[in-house]
């Protein structure tokens, strides 16, 4: 038996499109990944997965989830550079802690490396499948 962990993450549709593109190869986050074997890309403004490209009426976008990293925010430039977006879109996401004990900003970072697109749900559920990252 093995237990199977899917995130989800809601993200701009042209964030969505980085990913596609392959612009976008790394996800960034404030908090660990926890170890999640999947993740699922979800549109903010209509809270559902974002179709395959050309097919409008499906719904899969989850992807393998590699091994995730931690970064203090000494390593933001590196980071940025690993999430693929712009400077600013970075800083508006993460804002640099400037008081980090007083105020419970963002200590750290983690980026995990985004895998291949799941085609069928019931990849997720094959063991074998787990390590195809």
């Amino acid at each position: 038996m093995r237990t199977t962990t899917v995130i989800t993450v809601k993200i701009e549709p042209y964030i969505y499109d980085m990913i596609l593109r392959g612009q976008k190869r790394f996800e960034v986050c404030s908090e660990s990944f926890h170890g999640a074997d999947f993740i699922c890309y979800v549109n903010p403004e209509t809270d559902n997965e974002f179709p395959l490209p050309g097919l409008p009426y499906t719904d899969e976008s989850i992807y393998y989830l590699g091994p995730e990293q931690r970064f203090d925010r000494d390593s933001d430039e590196f980071v940025q550079r690993l999430a693929g977006i712009s400077k600013g879109e970075f800083y508006k996401l993460f804002p640099r802690p400037s008081v980090v004990a007083f105020t419970g900003q963002i200590n750290n970072l983690y980026a995990a490396p985004i895998g291949e697109r799941i085609t069928n749900t019931a990849e997720i559920f094959q063991e074998e499948s787990l390590w195809k990252r």
